[in-house]
């Protein structure tokens, strides 16, 4: 609550101001001042007051003054003193509510118009605080999406059109990274490359199937190792022993000789040697013999020569230049395939293979041959024979596992020669052109300006769902509170007593802002109250009383909305401006009902019988009536004391006949003088249909004579003769009955006694 103003320096009429010390705020501070004494200074000071913001306080600057406007007013605020200096509040008092001219102006309408601003302000106080925060809400987040939009501008130049190309930056932005963009390049323009060789490619043959020639190494070892298991050993020694004798060769020779054996002849059993022709049929070495290269023997000899001939053909020098020719092939195609696909590496050392191939033949057969001359010798291959068969054997393994992979590729190509013949060169410059703006994407210096684009889309995004949530509230609000406040508004029209009322009070987004609309109904007839020139609006329908009631009624109806109403502190400058004097007594009377509901009503006007209206029906306890007058300088803030301007002139009369008779005060004419008009006074009051205004009291007490006994008689004898006594005395100083009345003696006694009588006949 504020309790005082301790000091106002430098403000319009104030000089130097420090009100009397009894200059006390109550609940209810009732201020009179004539107009240009700093009334509308003193609405001006709460209005900065309340908002913190000094305008309204610099405006008023005394003129003239070199020196800063300087207020000190005392509150019950945990703050204690606010204090005004060097143009700023130390604290501001939001909880003032405050009705006066900027208030019309900024709310409700300004000259005869009502305009956007109005409208909108207006909406604010439909809503109230909760509501204007809702909208405020929106209006925040509005111009935070604005703002976001500029950012987005100025991120979106930062990302120019030959980093991006034909992608919009949204696009350019939304590409996904790819783990294998540069191999996916290549196969692009692999592609791109393929289609200026397309007949080359529709021509060149796939990958033929290679491999190193395969034998089975156990089988040879198995003949090698090998003999003849039903030669006795006799037999087998005896042989042996021969063939050594013989010499190199001796058992092909022998071999070769029993072919030659000269048959039987005669049917007689005996044979012929075919070198000496003596007859052999009894020789045991012979037969020896005969045993020893049985058919066992030919078939060992076979296998032995079979395997060698194998040998000799898979392993040849024919065959060996026949897989370098098809490596050579594959090396070729391979060549001319890599430029369009992934095809592997011919890794395989070909001089190693060379020499192993030709290394494993030649050992092969040198052993087979040995085992060809001593076919019953059971032998094994010699260590180098095994170490070159091991490396062939890696070097076949190495070429079969290569062969598989360029048949594999065989898969690749087959592909390209499809895509090749329906590929389209635009297609896959597009293509290439994609990927190689995705790859400039997620170049670190544009990753920093494509993420700083994304998060203020993304903020927008938070931003616009913000919006569109606070604004479904603020929907739900006003459908509730604008239908209230229309019903709000109309009731104190119809106490103001107002022939028209407001319908049609709804919301509206005006230029993208929370807005208000309504309509001005009289006589049933709805009135835009922004009608163009020509057509009954706003400004040709209602008068000075009627906008103004109108504004009241905004106010009211304003606060009502107020969640805290119990601590608000309302300002009332000069609201019956304008106003009729029914509207004065029912703007008394919501002044009144008003101060059941708030914390503090602060009253200032330059009527005084509006104020004593107010006035007369409250305790002085919880009312300060204060005054602006005239200083030596500028004007002062004191003390007023409403009672006497409350008085009627009957009251006054009254007072000054109970004076004198009470307290011997009074000037003895006027006090004589008075005894006439307090009659009157009475009378008037008792006998209104006798005595009508502008009456004379000798014509009514003659009027009262003739009604005594009729039955119309005014009043009784007793009653009249006091009266008409009281009449003869006040004439001889009324100038109507006596032309001397200035002069006229003056008897105390007998002025004291009449006195007296007067007032005892208006209080019998």
């Amino acid at each position: 609550m504020i309790l005082r103003f301790n000091i106002i320096r430098n403000v319009t009429q104030f000089d130097s101001v420090q009100p009397d010390a009894d200059a006390n705020f109550k609940r209810l501070t009732l201020v009179y001042a004539e107009n240009g004494r700093g009334k509308t200074s003193l609405s001006s000071i709460f209005r900065s007051l309340s908002t913190g913001i000094s305008t309204s306080i610099q405006e008023r600057s005394r003129l003239g003054s070199t020196h800063l406007p300087h207020i000190v007013i005392a509150c019950d605020t945990p703050t204690g003193t606010h204090v005004f200096e060097n143009n700023r509040w130390n604290h501001a008092y939001p909880t003032l509510s405050i009705f006066d001219d900027v208030f019309i102006f900024d709310n409700v309408y300004s000259g005869l118009e009502v305009g956007p601003n109005h409208r909108r302000n207006l909406h604010e106080f439909i809503l109230g605080s909760r509501g204007v925060i809702l909208a405020r809400r929106v209006d925040e987040l509005a111009t935070n999406i604005s703002e976001i939009n500029s950012n987005i501008q100025r991120a979106s130049i930062s990302i120019p059109v030959n980093i991006r190309g034909q992608l919009t930056v949204d696009q350019f932005c939304a590409l996904t990274a790819r783990v294998d963009i540069n191999q996916e390049i290549e196969d692009v323009q692999r592609q791109i490359d393929a289609l200026s060789h397309a007949p080359e490619i529709a021509r060149t043959a796939l990958f033929s199937e290679f491999s190193l020639p395969q034998f089975d190494i156990e089988n040879i070892r198995a003949i090698l190792s090998s003999s003849l298991e039903n030669i006795d050993q006799t037999a087998l020694t005896r042989v042996s022993q021969h063939f050594t004798q013989i010499g190199a060769r001796g058992e092909q020779w022998i071999a070769d000789g029993l072919q030659r054996v000269i048959p039987p002849a005669n049917n007689t059993d005996s044979s012929k040697c075919p070198f000496c022709a003596q007859d052999i049929s009894g020789s045991a070495i012979v037969t020896h013999y005969r045993s020893y290269f049985s058919a066992e023997y030919a078939t060992l000899k076979r296998s032995i020569t079979d395997a060698a001939n194998m040998i000799a053909t898979i392993l040849g020098g024919d065959s060996l230049a026949s897989f370098l020719r098809q490596i050579q092939d594959v090396r070729t195609n391979a060549a001319f395939w890599r430029q369009f696909c992934t095809i592997p590496e011919f890794n395989i050392d070909l001089q190693s293979v060379q020499t192993t191939w030709q290394q494993s033949r030649e050992f092969l057969l040198n052993t087979l041959e040995s085992k060809r001359l001593a076919p019953l010798d059971g032998i094994d291959l010699p260590e180098d024979a095994f170490l070159s068969l091991e490396n062939y054997i890696s070097h076949f393994t190495a070429i079969s596992t290569l062969n598989t992979e360029f048949q594999n590729a065989n898969d690749s190509i087959r592909q390209l020669k499809q895509d090749v013949s329906n590929a389209n060169l635009n297609t896959l410059t597009s293509q290439m052109a994609l990927l190689r703006t995705t790859q400039t994407r997620f170049l670190p210096e544009v990753s920093i300006l494509c993420d700083n684009y994304l998060a203020l889309k993304e903020e927008k995004r938070r931003a616009e769902e913000a919006k569109t949530e606070a604004r479904r509230q603020l929907d739900e609000y006003r459908d509730r509170a604008f239908p209230n406040f229309q019903t709000a508004i109309n009731d104190y029209l119809r106490r103001f007593n107002a022939d028209f009322e407001i319908v049609n009070v709804q919301p509206s987004n005006a230029a993208g802002r929370p807005s208000s609309a309504y309509h001005i109904r009289i006589n049933n007839t709805n009135v835009n109250v922004n009608a163009p020139l020509g057509q009954q609006a706003f400004r040709n329908t209602l008068s000075g009383g009627d906008r103004n009631s109108l504004a009241l009624a905004f106010f009211f109806a304003s606060l009502d909305q107020e969640p805290d109403l119990n601590e608000r502190i309302v300002v009332l400058d000069d609201v019956v401006a304008s106003l009729d004097e029914h509207r004065k007594l029912v703007t008394a009377e919501e002044v009144r009902r008003l101060l059941t509901r708030v914390s503090q009503v602060i009253v200032l006007s330059h009527n005084k019988s509006f104020l004593c209206e107010i006035w007369n029906h409250l305790h002085d306890d919880e009312v300060s009536t204060l005054q602006i007058v005239r200083a030596t300088v500028g004007s002062n803030i004191t003390t007023w004391d409403p009672s006497i301007d409350s008085l009627t002139s009957h009251d006054r009369n009254f007072s000054i006949l109970c004076n004198y008779r009470d307290n011997n005060l009074g000037e003895p004419r006027q006090v004589a003088e008075t005894i006439r008009f307090l009659l009157e006074g009475y009378i008037r009051v008792k006998y209104p249909n006798y005595f009508p205004p502008a009456s004379l009291l000798g014509n009514f007490v003659a009027r009262a004579r003739q009604s005594l006994g009729q039955p119309t008689q005014i009043m009784d004898t007793g009653k009249l003769t006091e009266l008409a006594e009281l009449v003869d005395y006040a004439n001889r100083f009324h100038h109507e009955t006596n032309p001397t009345w200035r002069t006229e003696v003056i008897n105390d006694r007998a002025l004291l006694g009449y006195v007296r009588r007067s007032l005892c006949y208006i209080q019998g």
